[in-house]
């Protein structure tokens, strides 16, 4: 391996070292703290920092290899470890034992994760910055990808303060417009009174098992197969009407209203309302890598056949 791969991934390794000693020594990363305004003062701030970097690129060489490829492939290497390592240890905000100490139970507001996050950005930022000074020597469908890609994890990132979650139990024919965060326990006033009109569930027929024997046994699963909230939602705007399932939200303004668990002795219901002010953001440059990612796809035969002739 040559040594400017070591370097790159060593740096990776420093970084982690860096967030782990963090993590011990402050616990979890607080968002709210980066809230509207001030995640958006650092949002501008710091792509300035990286145009003002990149501009002395020539001059520094420490800069310049946060955009060379050993720092672009090992970043992205680093990021996938992560994020694996993250996912197999299972997300659900504890910090007791080895692994929620480290921050691995909570990978959002964890300080490894969230540095190396920072980093691979940056190279991503860096990177993108330059191919765009250099435009003319630079594919230019993958500048906007690099771009697109760039702004909607920057967004993500200093946008997480500005995310709100709030949770709430219903019974049918109650009406609530304050939510518990189920992260932080803080309560949040919503700009709207939500009504469960309605809840249905739908659950697996009993299942009919044949024994070796001849018998005839019936299993009970007790399994949902579908459960509905339906609900009123009433602002300024008047009152609308929804239909909320999993992975079926109500959107109503900027907050979507989610489906996230019931309880059939109690008979309630759980949603949980959620705001990403960020979100426009991030779904624009989401919309910009799918189309980038479509016209690759449709001129990729276009392409190759110029090659050939050439």
């Amino acid at each position: 391996m040559k040594w400017g791969y070591k370097r790159a991934f060593l740096r990776c390794a420093l970084l982690f070292a860096v967030g782990v000693a963090f993590q011990l020594i402050f616990g979890n990363i607080r968002p709210d703290w980066i809230r509207y305004p001030l995640g958006l003062i650092l949002f501008i701030n710091y792509i300035y920092a990286l145009i003002l970097l990149s501009a002395k690129s020539e001059r520094l060489t420490w800069v310049r290899q946060l955009s060379d490829h050993y720092a672009c492939i090992s970043s992205l290497a680093g990021m996938l470890v992560m994020t694996l390592l993250f996912g197999l240890t299972g997300q659900n905000g504890s910090t007791e034992g080895f692994w929620g100490a480290l921050g691995f139970r909570s990978m959002s507001t964890s300080w490894p994760f969230c540095i190396m996050l920072l980093y691979f950005i940056t190279v991503l930022g860096m990177r993108a910055i330059d191919e765009i000074r250099n435009w003319r020597k630079r594919p230019a469908l993958a500048t906007v990808i690099h771009s697109a890609v760039f702004i909607v994890l920057a967004a993500a990132l200093f946008g997480s303060g500005d995310m709100v979650r709030a949770r709430i139990i219903f019974r049918e024919g109650e009406q609530q417009h304050v939510g518990i965060s189920p992260q932080t326990g803080r309560t949040s006033v919503l700009p709207f009174m939500i009504r469960l009109d309605e809840f249905i569930m739908e659950e697996y027929p009993p299942e009919e098992i044949r024994l070796p024997s001849g018998k005839t046994i019936t299993m009970q699963k007790g399994e949902p197969k579908m459960f509905l909230s339906r609900i009123t939602v009433s602002d300024r705007k008047g009152e609308r009407h929804f239909d909320v399932k999993v992975n079926h939200p109500a959107q109503v303004g900027i907050w979507k209203i989610y489906q996230v668990g019931y309880d059939k002795e109690m008979g309630t219901s759980t949603l949980e309302c959620v705001r990403d002010g960020w979100y426009p953001v991030v779904k624009t440059g989401l919309w910009i890598i799918l189309a980038a990612g479509i016209f690759m796809a449709l001129t990729a035969g276009y392409r190759r056949k110029r090659e050939d002739r050439q």
